[in-house]
């Protein structure tokens, strides 16, 4: 028992610290500041499969954007789609909007499964100008939302790539919405700190932008096109091996986009398997071991709780499920203190009002995703992936 206890502290501490040196990596963040706005031509790539219910507020926002119609270039890249996304996008009678169909690239291989890689790469060929932006079918924008990212890429000119933040829609009453949301913002509060840190591993393809003269430098998605998942992280890799210190986080609250839930348990499950499966590809050693430290410290947690529960349920004994307990607090507190500023940044601070009670599903979450993620097979919109 005592050596159980003593190892359920190591880890807590080193837990602990983990967040504590998060939390200085997102207070190392430069403050936003406003560039001299001379707009820019911009490309926005949207890969799109089965989004005939999204698609239209993703373009109405885009649309929307308090800058120049014509420096913003929309291009819809329909992934084979089995309903009618396409004809959501063309009912638009906008010349900003252009729709192309990602299977006009040419027949796939035997055993392909880069599918929105492919639609991601077709929309880039096809990109009048020199900065792309990608985003997901079921994101929503801020009216000023391209003007901040021309903004940061007069702000940085010597970048390459600029990683921008994604928040989660939520709703109150949907325990299952709530829990995705509190999940997405920690992440998005993890690639902000890391960032910070000079760790420049993490984004999301909701909301990235880079040059595309990087794009082709690095080969695109050559070399990453084995695996389904990875168009957004694996590209920021080949962008920071080649281009090293050219990867810039923007904390501008405009240039946030706001995506849309997973509409069951399932398919958030199947979601989350799918980003945790390009883990094994991330050559940065940080990250490998953030991700080993996090995941082993829930199960540890885990195996705890129900071995407490256990001693004390057959002999009364609290000692272990006490300390469990402590480990809990302690990891919620630190945990909370650390993503206020952050869910602030984001607009998210009510979100927090649910987060201590989320910490046990979380855990569990944690240990099933992160486990079932390395048998790399998947569902996703329709498809088996791996």
């Amino acid at each position: 028992m005592e050596v159980v206890l003593l190892t359920l502290g190591i880890l807590t501490a080193a837990y602990l610290l983990l967040i504590v040196v998060y939390t200085w990596g997102w207070n190392k963040l430069s403050p936003p500041m406003e560039a001299r706005f001379s707009p820019i031509a911009l490309s926005v790539i949207i890969p799109a499969r089965n989004e005939s219910q999204r698609i239209r507020a993703c373009l109405d926002t885009l649309l929307s954007q308090d800058y120049p119609a014509e420096l913003l270039e929309i291009i819809v890249v329909d992934d084979d789609s089995d309903d009618d996304t396409v004809a959501q996008a063309q009912t638009l009678p906008s010349s900003q909007i252009q729709v192309l169909h990602s299977r006009d690239a040419g027949p796939l291989p035997t055993g392909f499964v880069a599918f929105k890689k492919r639609a991601l790469a077709w929309g880039i060929q096809h990109a009048q100008h020199a900065h792309i932006i990608t985003v997901d079918a079921d994101c929503t924008f801020d009216t000023g939302w391209a003007k901040q990212i021309s903004k940061a890429w007069q702000k940085h000119p010597n970048a390459k790539l600029l990683v921008l933040p994604v928040v989660m829609n939520w709703h109150p009453r949907s325990a299952l919405q709530i829990f995705q949301a509190l999940d997405f913002l920690s992440l998005q509060a993890i690639t902000a700190a890391a960032h910070g840190l000079g760790i420049h591993g993490m984004c999301n393809g909701a909301n990235l932008s880079f040059r595309k003269e990087a794009f082709e430098a690095v080969g695109g998605y050559i070399g990453i096109d084995q695996r389904a998942s990875g168009d957004d992280m694996l590209l920021l890799q080949k962008i920071q091996q080649q281009f090293p210190d050219s990867v810039v986080y923007v904390n501008h609250p405009h240039t946030i986009a706001r995506t849309e839930p997973a509409d069951s348990w399932w398919s958030f499950l199947q979601q989350r398997i799918r980003w945790a499966s390009k883990a094994d590809a991330f050559q940065e050693w940080q990250i490998k071991a953030v991700l080993i430290a996090v995941y082993g410290f829930n199960l540890f947690l885990m195996v705890g709780l129900i071995t407490g529960i256990w001693q004390y349920i057959s002999a009364c004994h609290t000692e272990l499920l006490f300390a469990v307990m402590l480990a809990w607090i302690a990891k919620t507190t630190t945990e909370l203190l650390f993503l206020l500023p952050i869910a602030r940044f984001m607009g998210e601070s009510k979100l927090l009002f649910y987060f201590p009670w989320a910490q046990i599903p979380h855990s569990i979450y944690t240990v099933l995703a992160g486990s079932l993620s390395w048998f790399k097979q998947y569902q996703w919109k329709g498809r088996q992936l791996h």
